[in-house]
């Protein structure tokens, strides 16, 4: 699974694709190269997931949290932004809670 946003890639590792040779670890691929080829794999991954994000459309300009517009410097600095900075602070600020303390109920 990858998500991606404006801060943060989350990609599952078990969802990652291994090479075709991924049963060569039977046949002498040690610890280490094995390491090396997931992570890899992993970067690939976290790549192709801000690409495809980068290949979308720009912003609308309306934030998607509260209506307002976004705010022309925000839309400089980043066309595809979807929430103004107010909106987009405290966004960031759940997620840095829910990943510190576990999802809190409503």
């Amino acid at each position: 699974m990858v998500k991606c946003n404006q801060f943060f890639i989350f990609i599952e590792a078990s969802t990652l694709p291994l090479s075709p040779n991924h049963n060569a670890r039977r046949d002498g691929l040690d610890d280490l190269d094995y390491a090396a080829e997931r992570s890899q794999v992993f970067t690939e991954a976290a790549l192709q997931s801000v690409l495809s994000q980068l290949a979308g459309p720009p912003s609308t300009g309306i934030c998607r949290s509260c209506s307002d517009t976004i705010e022309t410097e925000r839309l400089r600095a980043n066309p595809r932004a979807r929430l103004c900075s107010c909106c987009a602070a405290e966004d960031e600020s759940h997620r840095k809670r829910v990943s510190r303390c576990g999802p809190r109920g409503n």
